[in-house]
């Protein structure tokens, strides 16, 4: 699969890598603060 990569964009990569960075971040923050929230 990583072997497809190089033929995409550079921009369109560079889109994809963001999405996934911001959803792994964003589910990183989940998990520190939603124990925080539940007290």
């Amino acid at each position: 699969m990583l072997q497809t990569l190089p033929k995409l964009p550079a921009r369109a990569a560079r889109i994809f890598g963001k999405v996934c960075y911001n959803k792994f971040a964003n589910l990183q923050i989940i998990r520190i603060f939603a124990p925080k929230l539940h007290k």
